[in-house]
This record gives structure tokens, C-alpha cells and sequence, in this order.
């Protein structure tokens, strides 16, 4: 019995002096070894600090999406579009159809002529080598043909035809004078040489002498052809038609044919020149 005492007394010593040791090891290791034990701490704590950071993070997202203050960002995207899952035309992201309409007036989506150009304006003329009163000129569009021009609205109208628009005299003209007018005509598929030819078999079928053939460049880049007829009984002053051909585009041509006599040069001519000055073919 006194031995087995002696070894249970010896077991429970060594066991006091080994859980001394580690502790006094551990002791000694924290002195020896601050920063390590520090490290694992910091470690740890960091770890923890991204735990938490992250179920945060997930826990805002989640109460904003709960409660609709979220912002989709790609609404204002233009390439977010996909073709595939609805029906908006290729290459546009605006569902507002009313924009669809804008220029429909013509086959390029542009507006018509009448709406490109002031409906009306003034302008001053020279005549006897005066300035004369500014003139109110009044916009004359066709569409088909692309040009507009410019008349004087208190003396003259313009009518529209099917082959031929007229600018004409809007007052009755006293018994015994020419006609006083302009007429706009357009051909095609033909050539400069053609349209010289028709212009003068014209002015001798309509009893002309053929007084003038030149190349101006005023009131219009142009082939001008005058003829003069006879003061025949009954008339007042002899006749003069003037013809001015230029060229458009494509093998056609535009010709202006004016009417009015001798003794209208300053009143008639000059002032369907200036309405010429105006003409314009828009592409």
C-alpha cells in the first residue's frame, strides 16, 4: 500500500509541473514573441471585420430592392434594346411614334418647299437707273419640278399648270396691247442644240423675227433668244417674246418664256428679270 501511495503521489506531481511548464512556456513565448501572437489576433479580427462588412453590404441591398428605391440605369442606355424581345424598329431606342410623322410632306422626310422659304419679302429694284420703292414678292413653289421664285403679288399671279406654270399680268391690259406674261416650262431627255431648235421654230410659227441669240449670265446663267414682231393695225406697240433656256440636271432644261411689247421694257421686262433673279432649283 505505501508504494501504490508513492506512485499516486508522484503521477499527480508530474502532472502539476507539466501543466506548469506549458504555462510558463506560453509566458515565455508572449515575451519573446509579441508581434505573432498580435498577428494572429489582428488576423482574426480581420476576417471577422470582412464577415460582417459583407452580410452588411447584402442586408442594404436587399432593403433597397424590398423597397423600390432602385434606379435601373440601363433605361437610359441606347444600346440596351434587344431586338429580339420587342418590336422597336432597327436602330432606334424612342417608343414615341409621333416622332414617325416628322417630314412625311415628301419621299426625303424634309419638309415641303413652301415651308423652307419666307411666304413673302421685299426687295428693290433699279428701273431708268433709279432705286425704286422696296416691292413686296410673294413665294411660288413646285414641288415636282423642285423650284421656287418670287413675284410681285400687286401686279402679277402665279397660276400652276400641267405643263406649264404662268406668272401673268393680274390687270386687265388696255384693248390694242400684247399679252404681257411669263411662262415656266421644263423638258427632258433632250439637249441644249434640241431646245434651241423648238424655241426658235416657236417664235416663227408665232409670226416672230428671230432679233436676238446671246449667253447671259443676268438675270440667270442662260441661252437668250428674242423675236420682235409687227406693229400690225390695231396694235399699239409691237410684240416681244424672250426666251431664256438654262440648264437643270440629266439631259433637261427649264425655259422662260416672256411676254410684253416694245414700250413695256421698263414697266414688264425688267421687273419679270428681277422675278427671274429669284428662280432657284433646290435639290
Amino acid at each position: 500500500m505505501f508504494d501504490d501511495e508513492v506512485k499516486k503521489r508522484l503521477k499527480e506531481e508530474t502532472n502539476d509541473i507539466a501543466g506548469l511548464k506549458d504555462e510558463v512556456w506560453n509566458n515565455i513565448n508572449r515575451e519573446l514573441f509579441p508581434a505573432e501572437t498580435k498577428r494572429k489576433r489582428t488576423n482574426w479580427v480581420k476576417g471577422f471585420a470582412a464577415t460582417l462588412g459583407t452580410v452588411a453590404v447584402a442586408a442594404i441591398m436587399l432593403f433597397v430592392f424590398l423597397t423600390g428605391d432602385f434606379t435601373d440605369e440601363t433605361q437610359n442606355d441606347p444600346v440596351q434594346n434587344d431586338p429580339s424581345k420587342d418590336d422597336v424598329t432597327e436602330g432606334t431606342n424612342d417608343p414615341d411614334k409621333e416622332d414617325n410623322d416628322i417630314g412625311e410632306d415628301t419621299e426625303d422626310n424634309e419638309p415641303p418647299l413652301k415651308d423652307r422659304f419666307p411666304h413673302e419679302k421685299e426687295v428693290v429694284i433699279e428701273m431708268e437707273g433709279m432705286e425704286q420703292p422696296p416691292i413686296k414678292v410673294q413665294l411660288a413653289t413646285n414641288e415636282e419640278l423642285r423650284y421656287i421664285i418670287y413675284f410681285d403679288k400687286d401686279r402679277y399671279q402665279f397660276t400652276p399648270g400641267d405643263e406649264v406654270d404662268e406668272i401673268t399680268f393680274a390687270e386687265e391690259l388696255l384693248e390694242g396691247y400684247p399679252e404681257v406674261g411669263m411662262e415656266i416650262q421644263h423638258f427632258t431627255d433632250t439637249t441644249l442644240e434640241e431646245v434651241t431648235k423648238h424655241v426658235i421654230k416657236s417664235l416663227v410659227h408665232e409670226g416672230m423675227d428671230v432679233t436676238k441669240e446671246d449667253v447671259i449670265n443676268w438675270p440667270i446663267d442662260a441661252v437668250m433668244i428674242q423675236g420682235d414682231g409687227d406693229r400690225d393695225e390695231g396694235f399699239r406697240d409691237a410684240p416681244v417674246h424672250r426666251y431664256y433656256i438654262t440648264e437643270d440636271e440629266n439631259d433637261s432644261f427649264f425655259v422662260f418664256k416672256q411676254k410684253y411689247f416694245t414700250e413695256a421694257w421698263e414697266g414688264h421686262a425688267l421687273r419679270f428679270d428681277y422675278m427671274l433673279e429669284s428662280f432657284e432649283i433646290v435639290k
